[in-house]
């Protein structure tokens, strides 16, 4: 049973922190994807690995799944993945397929607080219109987010364990005890989303390929989940050598290769709050 599974059913009991404290102190920190779970090919193996591992373990594992040999990109032609992984590739993924990187203009660095992947920027990759069609590679992405959520809220629950306010355990206080249970339960949600893409019937979606709607839907979910995650840590949060450079590989793979939330990135602002309609109104500003 998975931590956002539990959460779902005991948002509000001592169970869920139980459960929490559990995992993580079953956490491993090296990045190895020796685990049972890589035996099955269910896409929520992705998430395990995350979790477990974290996020480098569970991309090299994923890019050997779905993209070998080439470098994925996401909506806007940017690409986040190990170090390996980028010396290793000849091509990568443009919107009419593979493409060779030789003389292709990209751009490559290191993000701050993430020493073990490397960004970079490929002219002409991603998609046409910035919207891509979920790939198999999109859909891991999101699994992985899941699992790097999931890690999160364990740390962050064992940080809490021993510490105490007033002589009262700090994860027993109302505020802290609810961080926790909103950031599971958009765990939660988010997995029944990512189990909804795998069972559905590919016949029934776009080129057999699940909504980008859905994607964004488990992105959004996730997002929201780690920002309570992150309030339990404190000033620990911010170190790029604890939670803070977890939270930052959680990041940098949201903005990376979640869908484009309009379909029309290239259009202007006017043009896209036109065709939003006009905005609620304000009620401080009614008579």
């Amino acid at each position: 049973m998975t931590t956002a599974t539990i959460a779902h059913e005991h948002a509000h009991d001592s169970t869920l922190i139980d459960v929490l404290a559990d995992r993580a102190d079953a956490l491993d920190t090296s990045d190895t994807s020796d685990t049972a779970v890589t035996e099955t090919d269910h896409p929520s193996r992705f998430a395990a690995i995350a979790r477990d591992h974290g996020a480098v373990a569970a991309l090299v594992l994923l890019h050997a799944a779905t993209s070998p040999g080439v470098l994925p990109a996401g909506p806007a032609g940017h690409v986040l993945v190990p170090r390996d992984i980028a010396a290793s590739c000849d091509a990568y993924q443009s919107p009419t397929g593979p493409a060779q990187r030789t003389g292709c203009g990209e751009q490559i660095g290191t993000p701050v607080g993430v020493p073990d992947l490397v960004w970079l920027h490929i002219p002409g990759a991603g998609s046409r219109d910035g919207a891509p069609t979920p790939s198999a590679w999109h859909v891991g992405i999101a699994w992985i987010r899941l699992g790097l959520a999931e890690r999160l809220l364990a740390l962050a629950t064992q940080h809490l364990r021993d510490r105490e306010v007033q002589s009262t355990a700090t994860l027993n206080l109302p505020l802290v005890r609810a961080n926790i249970a909103d950031a599971a339960s958009g765990m939660a949600a988010a997995r029944a989303l990512l189990d909804g893409v795998a069972s559905q019937d590919t016949d029934s979606s776009p080129n057999g390929r699940p909504d980008a709607l859905v994607l964004r839907s488990v992105h959004h979910s996730l997002d929201e989940s780690v920002r309570h995650c992150l309030r339990l840590f404190g000033a620990w949060g911010f170190l790029t050598a604890g939670p803070g450079g977890e939270a930052r590989a959680f990041e940098l793979l949201g903005d990376t290769y979640a869908p484009a939330s309009d379909p029309s990135p290239s259009a202007s602002a006017p043009d896209r709050a036109a065709a939003d309609g006009p905005p609620p109104p304000n009620p401080l500003e009614e008579p």
